[in-house]
């Protein structure tokens, strides 16, 4: 009787521990798919930024980099949409700072 106990004991304490393992996997791999958003939308945010910059500073406009015109189609694709988007704005943001801050004037001798 007591080696029947012992298994009906590991049996329940195996069952109990497959849902708890099963959940911390599935909460991994959502939170690698949200990463993973973020880091597609922040690349192609940084591109666009990078040209956004680099052309404002070349037409002598003023440092502004706050997004202009659309939002990127394709953030559709992404199940993650929020983190998609919010990982556009982010790499905008640092891709216009680098882009408007990466031009380089002309020196000032050639104009005299």
């Amino acid at each position: 009787m007591r080696v029947n106990r012992k298994i009906m004991t590991c049996t329940l304490a195996l069952l109990l521990a497959a849902p708890a393992a099963a959940m911390s996997q599935g909460r991994f791999y959502r939170d690698e798919a949200k990463n993973a958003a973020y880091r597609a939308g922040y690349d192609e945010g940084y591109r666009d930024g990078m040209r956004q910059g680099r052309y404002d500073i070349s037409a002598h406009f003023r440092y502004h980099n706050h997004i202009r015109g659309d939002w990127p189609r394709n953030y559709s694709e992404h199940r993650y949409q929020g983190e998609y988007r919010k990982g556009f704005k982010d790499g905008y943001r640092a891709g216009y700072d680098a882009g408007y801050r990466s031009y380089r004037y002309p020196p000032r001798h050639w104009f005299r």
